[in-house]
């Protein structure tokens, strides 16, 4: 192999290598909680890069976000309407989103995580979810109609 192939091999491989390594998107489905004052509500989003759509479907409830952004791993996620001020700030990591919610008078917490989509009949089916602080640890229940689940 002469110098030059070699050389031209060497500085290929790291470039692959760094474009294979997954970058923050917001596009797809995401899960998790909200807790503000001692209230936990399972809530699911789609997004893609500058829309999406919020669920609560323990209360049959939908939104379509006014705006969403994604600067770095700041993402921004607002419904500004006549009905209803919500706003979703939060750091993004892989898959994962983290941050505060807030809507006029009250602040609290989410946490989301990448999910695959389900079909909106497995959604409905849900009908609880609690946190339970057991020792040091914290555990999640996901309780659904005539079955437990926890992880």
């Amino acid at each position: 192999m002469n110098l030059h192939l070699a050389t031209c091999l060497l500085l290929l491989i790291p470039a692959a290598a760094i474009q294979a390594q997954p970058t923050n998107t917001l596009t797809g489905e995401w899960v998790g909680i909200t807790e503000a004052n001692g209230q936990t509500q399972f809530i699911s989003l789609s997004l893609n890069e500058n829309t999406g759509r919020l669920k609560m479907p323990l209360n049959n409830f939908s939104v379509d976000f006014s705006s969403v952004r994604l600067a770095g791993s700041q993402v921004r996620c607002e419904v500004n309407d006549k009905s209803l001020k919500l706003l979703l700030t939060g750091t993004l990591l892989r898959d994962e989103i983290h941050g505060e919610a807030e809507v006029p008078g009250i602040k609290g917490q989410f946490h989301l995580r990448r999910s695959k989509a389900l079909a909106p009949e497995v959604i409905r089916s849900y009908a609880g979810a609690y946190r339970l602080a057991m020792a040091a640890s914290y555990y999640s229940i996901v309780t659904r109609i005539g079955r437990t689940c926890s992880s």
